[in-house]
């Protein structure tokens, strides 16, 4: 029940998990825009905006404390299960 509503609570703020091994952000919605970061299997972004292809996400890596934001392919973003 605890686990239902934390889920409830991440997918209302827009918060969803990678789920590719390794997955490039781009700097804009195009495949031949450079590549400003690479996210990794489970790690957690904000989406921004989302469309069929592309998602604009935003991730704030921990390491440094950067926020990064860019544009990953919408397939690869997934939803919490419950």
């Amino acid at each position: 029940e605890i686990f239902k509503e934390l889920t409830d609570i991440l997918q209302n703020r827009g918060v969803k998990p990678i789920g590719t091994e390794k997955l490039k952000v781009y700097k804009s919605n195009k495949v031949k825009s450079p590549v400003v970061y690479e996210l990794e299997f489970g790690q957690i972004v904000k989406v921004l905006h989302k469309s069929r292809k592309w998602t604009l996400i935003e991730y704030e890596n921990d390491e440094d404390e950067v926020i990064i934001q860019g544009w990953v392919f919408s397939r690869y973003v997934k939803k919490f299960k419950r």
